[in-house]
């Protein structure tokens, strides 16, 4: 019998690696989509055609729907080659965030095998190599940039920079197709992430191991200059290019004074060694500490991010003639780093990531495999940590498989989170549970920096507020009303009071964030307003408030639907549904599906009130305005003739009049309704309404 062919070594590394790799974020693959995933993917009709290529081109990475363009950013993306492996795994996956997270574990394998490759030659030496490559790859850092979807773009930019270097070690080393990898991976680098200028730096690496690994002296300098021309020139025309046509700062970006700016700085560095060494209480809202005041105040991550950087400059410099991979691991640290440590501030107070450190830890890496190629002790000591890091990995990556249980876990760690209260909210709408939803909103409000109010939240605020209002509540429709007309006209206090909503809040319209978002968002509040007026019946009025909310905002889903209902209520249900067409590929697709179903229902009830005679007329078209959630106009049409409504017909005759907020009413109905049970037909009801807790 012949013997099995024996599998060589580098395979059985290259192997091993690559399944550590994907073992250790395996928890985060049945998980669904989670805080940005929404936006970028599952809400986002950019991402869900190929068709869409020239979007990705030309517009800033967030360019989701409408309403998100209108949203002031502190630093504009330019990432098309992500949003077009988002495209192709909604193709392929249908829509199915399993297939991405499938997609991410198989990306980051990509990256463990390249590392391997990349560790083995600048350690030159398998084992150490394959050392490196997995402590590279399960450092628990990463489970950001793997078990949640939208961290892809750091897998995707680390597999490009590898692909280029791979390509410069084969240019210089006179190899075949050298020169093709190095450009291929180059230009996805920069099509994936704005980090892809820190490319000349790895291209310093193999410009020192080409050059026999010599001591870093002036000499080898000068060498490394002419080697990394190319790329850096490269940079520069990214940069200008980006300066001139998508400038990564817009115009009028904040600043910080000279000291806060260094102390930001300083505490982004402690708390990246923090998330280093001490990778336990992992958050994916890391940022920086606020003063009262408003600026940076100096604490433990300030002293630790001083001695970070004094300590590994100082490393560096003693290392550059005798042990010169520490001086370069750490080089590539500091230069990978330094674009998310705060050093161009953006304005974004949690400019702090785990998913930060994905590619810059391949540098610390590297000296930790240097290390264990030199002694049997430090391979020990390497592999044992390796084994603890996959341990944390596999923890944290099952923290991002049920969004509910993510927020939850973030919101103990950080009670003051507005993400994690947004969630919530987000979650009580979906589920129509209005009150709980405004519940969380107040819930912020009232332990948040009133600096943190802006105007999306004040509308979030008052449009709940008005869902939770029934169309018999006049005196409290008019005072939301009167409410956002203050914040309009930006008075000096703007006090929202509904009994009914049980909500009593103020805030401050002149406040320096809702002056900063009002330009950008106060199209929300006049949408409001539409919606108050079309309820109380001034379809007129709120025609005019939404045409003056199109003007900024034109195609963004909240002015469609609006706009939309406004007409349909007017009878003119065709007129709406061509409204709701103009959002077709440019705003959220669901409000608008929601108001093209409503919309359609009231038109059928209205053909059939046209063909009916009598009372069955008069039913058609109250549920004509019942599928308008005109609740109040439906209820009062059918009041003349409640005299005559039995069984079924007194039971629905009771559910509008509960809807439009007539309570004892419908009680009093369903007490004279054979078989009828009050409390169980009000909860429900109440639950259909979103009115329950």
């Amino acid at each position: 019998m012949d013997a099995l062919p024996r599998v060589p070594r580098t395979a059985v590394l290259l192997a091993a690696v690559v399944a550590i790799a994907i073992a250790a974020y395996m928890p985060s693959l049945p998980g669904g989509w989670i805080y940005d995933d929404h936006t970028l993917i599952a809400d986002n009709p950019h991402a869900h055609s190929l068709g869409e290529w020239p979007t990705w081109l030309t517009n800033d990475f967030w360019h989701g729907d409408a309403e998100m363009v209108g949203i002031p950013r502190s630093i504009r993306y330019w990432r098309p080659l992500i949003s077009a492996s988002y495209a192709v795994d909604w193709t392929i996956g249908g829509g199915s965030p399993m297939w991405f997270h499938f997609v991410n574990l198989l990306l980051h394998g990509v990256v463990a095998a390249l590392a391997f490759s990349v560790m083995r030659r600048w350690t030159n030496s398998p084992y150490a190599g394959a050392l490196a490559a997995a402590l590279f790859a399960v450092h628990p850092t990463k489970a950001e940039s793997v078990a949640w979807i939208a961290g892809r773009t750091d897998i995707i930019c680390t597999i490009a920079i590898l692909v280029a270097i791979t390509g410069v070690a084969r240019r210089l080393n006179q190899q075949r197709g050298g020169l093709a990898l190095e450009l291929a991976g180059t230009a996805a680098a920069y099509l994936s992430k704005e980090q892809a200028i820190v490319l000349p730096v790895f291209v310093l690496v193999e410009v020192w191991i080409h050059a026999a690994r010599p001591a870093l002296d002036l000499a080898f300098v000068k060498r490394a200059i002419r080697g990394l021309a190319p790329q850096i020139a490269f940079a520069i025309v990214y940069l200008v290019a980006r300066a001139i046509w998508l400038p990564v700062r817009p115009a009028g970006s904040v600043s910080l004074p000279p000291l806060d700016h260094v102390l930001a700085v300083f505490e982004s560095i402690g708390r990246y060694l923090v998330l280093l060494v001490a990778p336990v209480k992992l958050t994916i809202q890391q940022g920086l500490s606020y003063a009262p005041g408003g600026g940076p105040r100096v604490g433990l991550y300030v002293v630790l991010g001083v001695i970070t950087i004094v300590g590994l400059a100082a490393a560096a410099w003693m290392c550059r003639k005798r042990w010169p991979v520490a001086t370069l691991g750490i080089v590539v640290f500091g230069v990978t780093i330094a674009p998310t440590s705060n050093i161009l501030y953006t304005g974004l107070l949690t400019l702090v990531s785990e998913r930060f450190l994905y590619l810059p830890f391949i540098g610390l890496a590297w000296i930790a495999g240097d290390l264990a190629a030199r002694s049997r002790q430090a391979r020990f000591a390497v592999a044992a940590v390796i084994v603890l890091f996959a341990i944390l990995s596999w923890h944290r990556s099952a923290d991002y498989v049920d969004e509910s249980a993510f927020w939850a876990r973030e919101l103990t760690l950080h009670p003051t989170s507005r993400e994690a209260r947004q969630y919530r909210f987000a979650a009580a709408m979906e589920e129509s549970r209005y009150r709980a939803g405004l519940d969380e909103l107040v819930a912020y409000i009232h332990v948040a920096d009133p600096q943190a109010i802006d105007v999306e939240l004040v509308a979030r605020v008052a449009e709940t507020a008005a869902l939770l209002t029934p169309d018999a509540a006049v005196a409290d429709l008019t005072a939301i009303d009167a409410f956002l007309v203050n914040v309009l006209d930006r008075k000096p206090t703007a006090h929202l009071v509904v009994a009914v909503a049980g909500v009593d809040v103020s805030f401050d319209p002149r406040s320096a964030t809702i002056e900063k978002t009002f330009a950008s968002r106060a199209y929300r509040l006049v949408v409001i307003r539409a919606t108050i007026a079309s309820r109380l019946g001034n379809q007129k009025e709120a025609l005019d408030f939404v045409e003056a909310a199109s003007k900024d905002c034109e195609r963004c889903s909240s002015t469609l639907a609006t706009e939309a209902l406004v007409r349909a209520r007017s009878g003119e249900f065709t007129t709406g549904l061509a409204v709701l067409d103009r959002g077709r590929g440019t705003a959220a697709e669901r409000p608008l599906v929601a108001a093209r179903e409503m919309i359609r229902d009231a038109a059928t009830h209205h053909q059939r009130a046209l063909a009916a005679t009598g009372d069955a007329s008069l039913w058609e078209s109250a549920e004509s305005l019942a599928s308008l959630e005109l609740w109040g106009k439906a209820y009062e049409m059918l009041t003349p003739a409640a005299m005559r409504f039995t069984g079924d017909a007194a039971l629905r005759y009771a559910e509008l009049a509960y809807r439009a907020g007539h309570t004892d009413e419908a009680r009093t109905i369903l007490e004279h309704t054979p078989g009828a049970s009050p409390d169980e037909a009000i909860a429900a009801w109440a639950a259909a309404m979103g009115w329950q807790k």
